[in-house]
């Protein structure tokens, strides 16, 4: 069962997890209204209160949806941001609030249910809370659940292996060179944000990621590799976990360690566990989740650590 708290683990940080809630919550709001105006706002200072909204915005009186990714309690901090946003909304010139949502990834307790109702009596317009479960009933129904929490890569694999095994082949060596031929584009464009940090510092990464430009997979590890284990500044090796996707604003590092779990998790279902031990993409997979790198992974801000 989904649950909008996995989104952490997904994107590997609180920013990249916030942004896939809101992003989530416009997808599924799309779905539920398809014949309405639905707009997400994109995160500024002068987004006032808006996440996404429903209606024409500006000409009619619209419905706005706060999504807060709140994932532990709501506390008094929490309660404020929520003040604030409606206000902000309520506020604001540009357009005309018709209904106030807001949206949570956790159930409220007994307390901070009480604090909403009481808080939501007071405002002048009407206020409501979408329960995540309701958020997630919408999201199954409208059949998004697969793309939120980001499932493609393993239904993609799943789908090789089944049409592999219809034709009697063994479908190992293609899941690996479709994953490894993911994995390759992923490190490929984490590499060239860290090359640009550098600045040419580094005459031997500067060889190494000449050869990765030419499309020299084992060399994108190697790279990986001498950022990690090698001499570099604390600050430099940092940069390499924190190198964000643009647009999921996940660590790039992290995306590449989630898209071989895939992998993994189909060696041992397939007995090629041990042949798989012995790559080259693996062992970065190994470094970039192996304890002794845990402090520099903190400092890059991931929400997440590894047994």
């Amino acid at each position: 069962m989904f649950n909008w708290t996995h989104l952490t683990l997904i994107h590997g940080n609180d920013e990249g997890a916030r942004a896939g809630f809101e992003r989530a919550c416009e997808m599924v709001l799309r779905a539920k209204f398809p014949d309405h105006e639905v707009r997400g706002i994109r995160v500024s200072q002068g987004d006032k209160g808006i996440d996404v909204y429903v209606g024409k915005f500006g000409q009619k009186n619209i419905d706005v949806y706060q999504c807060k990714y709140f994932t532990e309690k709501i506390g008094e901090s929490q309660k404020q941001q929520i003040r604030d946003s409606y206000q902000k909304a309520v506020s604001a010139s540009e357009f005309n609030v018709k209904n106030w949502f807001l949206c949570l990834p956790i159930s409220l307790s007994i307390h901070e249910t009480q604090w909403f109702e009481k808080w939501a009596k007071t405002c002048n317009k009407p206020v409501s809370l979408v329960p995540p479960l309701e958020l997630m009933t919408w999201a199954e129904s409208s059949g998004l659940t697969n793309l939120i929490f980001e499932r493609d890569d393993s239904l993609k694999l799943d789908w090789i292996v089944s049409k592999l095994k219809q034709q009697n082949s063994d479908p190992w060596h293609a899941l690996r060179e479709q994953t490894e031929s993911d994995c390759f584009q992923i490190l490929l464009n984490l590499i060239r944000m860290h090359k640009n940090c550098l600045s040419g510092k580094y005459p031997h990464l500067e060889d190494s990621w000449q050869k990765v430009e030419k499309g020299d997979r084992l060399e994108a590890s190697q790279y990986i590799k001498s950022v990690l284990v090698g001499d570099l500044k604390r600050n430099e090796k940092i940069w390499m976990l924190n190198m964000l996707n643009d647009f999921t604003l996940e660590p790039l590092a992290y995306k590449f360690i989630r898209r071989f779990d895939v992998l993994v998790e189909k060696s041992h279902q397939l007995g090629r566990h041990e042949e798989l031990s012995f790559s080259e993409y693996f062992s970065t997979w190994n470094i970039l989740r192996s304890p002794l790198i845990s402090d520099l992974r903190k400092e890059a801000h991931w929400s997440i650590d590894f047994d």
